[in-house]
């Protein structure tokens, strides 16, 4: 199980000496490589390198080897502060009496491309990877299978669909990321009794939102990978697939590629033909909020945007107490998301990513990944095969909490005086400098798809601890093998016919002593080209 891969010639090269095995009860091997006595930990890669000019070779690293600073930062991770928690009086730039919010409107017709299809068409070849939605509607009659079957399924179907009904929201359904998958809605309350009673024969309207969660980047036939409704859909056990279907990519107030955020109008830019008006915005209260859920009417989806104003001020003074604790260590800003659940975020027009917080499984949960381990996220050892369920951290907390705000992304006072020793300016020169002062204005946008509570979104700054400036280096583990006979000899008597040759080549003054380094200099060639590299494979005992 222990072998090495060498490239290069016997003077120039770079070896890989890799252990394969993975059993902890085997004791570690040590090696002898051209002049080197070497232990190889299990499952490890050692990375050897010689240069002409080198007499011997010199380890890289082992990747079994941790430095003293890797697990100094392993024993020390970064933790994440809130600002406006230290110190105690500091103010939280979020204003959460500021936070405004609306619903995203269900489209009002599906024309994206003015085509009309006979079945729901794949998803990504309409987005173009310029957007995770799709809008899919067609209009069924309620077969007489309702009275007993009162669902409607989407087979193969990915990888999120929510549906609604004559604009009734009737629930938000995934399964695997990976795979195509058979989503099933409850559609019961469309037969309850009431004024608004389904019945046999009667036209339904029905909408479904495809929602795409990235796209394969590693897999094999990746040009084949489809998204969005492509196997039947079934209303009440009966297939509604073939008829008359259109489609709509994007959502209201979304931006497309190289449109900007707006703030202060318009949330997307004018050439979002479904933009947000500024009249649909309205204060945030839990309150309100909850009206909404639960009366949403035929007119609004679930999604929900939000906009937070960011208090600058707040973050300066951040800024200003971090320098005193930290002093050069640059500020990394991270948004917290605990309080919501799935959705985008964007801060003055720059998109930040996507969130979706989800809790890994507790310690107890051993198939949660499909591992067989009983000690799951209780030890890790790093040796065999990769799977997912292997090395767990973490386990029962958010898989991801706080997410990166770049300091570039936001608008900043200027640092300093700029006026300062300036001559006194006019009246018009100073309006001049006020109407292309930039902006200090800072707008989180964020679009919930499921629910959360936004006033509970702050803002952190990461915090490293620094390693002391006394850590030693970690070379990885190695024997001096310079007086075993056995180990490298030859390379050395190399190393010494060469360094004698051009030592003569530059000494001699005369046409004897030039020869003579020459006859050296050949000797040494044909050596060298004598150990191809394949002589790597010889030199590991």
């Amino acid at each position: 199980r222990v072998f090495a891969k060498q490239y290069g010639s016997s003077d120039d090269y770079l070896a890989f000496l890799i252990n394969a095995d993975s059993d902890p009860d085997h004791r570690t091997p040590s090696v002898r490589f051209d002049g080197l006595r070497l232990k190889l930990p299990r499952w490890s890669v050692t990375l050897v390198r010689r240069r002409p000019a080198d007499t011997r070779p010199v380890v890289l690293l082992n990747t079994a080897t941790l430095s003293a600073a890797a697990k100094y930062a392993l024993e020390h991770p970064p933790r994440f502060e809130h600002i406006g928690s230290s110190p105690p009086d500091a103010p939280d730039p979020v204003r959460a009496d500021s936070i405004r919010w609306r619903a995203v409107r269900l489209p009002a017709t599906l024309d994206a491309d003015g085509a009309v299809y006979l079945r729901p068409p794949e998803q990504l070849s309409i987005t173009d990877d310029t957007t995770d939605f799709l809008w899919y509607r067609t209009t069924a009659r309620v077969p007489a299978s309702c009275a007993t079957n009162q669902t409607l399924v989407l087979r193969d179907a990915g990888d999120i669909a929510s549906l609604y009904v004559d604009g009734r929201f009737f629930g938000m359904r995934y399964d695997k990321q990976e795979e195509l998958s058979t989503l099933s809605f409850d559609i019961s309350a469309l037969f309850a009794a009431g004024e608004t009673t389904k019945k046999p024969g009667e036209a339904v309207e029905i909408t479904v939102l495809s929602q795409t969660m990235g796209i394969a980047h590693n897999e094999f036939h990746m040009e084949a990978y489809a998204r969005g409704l492509l196997g039947s859909v079934l209303l009440c056990g009966h297939d509604i697939t073939m008829g008359s279907w259109r489609v709509s990519k994007g959502i209201e107030g979304e931006p497309e590629s190289g449109d900007e955020l707006r703030h202060g109008g318009d949330l997307a830019a004018d050439s979002i033909s479904l933009s947000l008006a500024r009249a649909f915005w309205k204060p945030y209260s839990a309150a309100s909020a909850a009206v909404a859920a639960a009366d949403n009417g035929t007119e609004f989806s679930r999604l929900r945007w939000y906009a937070i104003d960011i208090d600058t001020d707040a973050l300066v003074a951040a800024e200003q107490h971090a320098a005193t604790e930290d002093g050069d260590e640059p500020l990394r800003y991270a948004i917290d998301m605990a309080a919501m659940t799935k959705g985008q975020l964007w801060i003055n027009g720059h998109h930040l990513g996507r969130y979706w917080l989800r809790r890994a499984p507790p310690a107890s949960d051993d198939d949660a990944f499909g591992s067989s381990s009983a000690s799951i996220c209780r030890q890790c050892d790093y040796a065999g095969w990769y799977s997912p369920g292997k090395c767990l951290r973490g386990c029962g907390e958010y898989t991801q909490r706080f997410y990166h705000l770049p300091r570039s992304y936001l608008n900043m006072p200027p640092s300093g005086d700029d006026d300062a020793g300036d001559s006194p300016k006019g009246k018009e020169e100073e309006e001049k400098e006020r109407a292309n002062k930039p902006s200090t204005t800072n707008t989180l946008y964020v679009l919930e798809e499921i629910g959360g509570n936004p006033r509970l979104i702050s803002i952190a700054r990461r915090v490293s601890v620094r390693p002391p400036a006394s850590l030693p280096p970690s070379p990885p583990d190695n024997d001096d093998d310079d007086d075993d006979e056995d180990s490298g000899s030859g390379h050395r008597w190399l190393a010494l016919l060469r360094l004698l040759s051009r030592l003569l080549l530059v000494l001699s003054s005369f046409a004897v002593l030039a020869a003579l380094g020459g006859v050296l200099a050949l000797l040494w060639k044909r050596w060298r080209d004598s150990s191809s590299a394949h002589r790597g494979y010889e030199r590991i005992e």
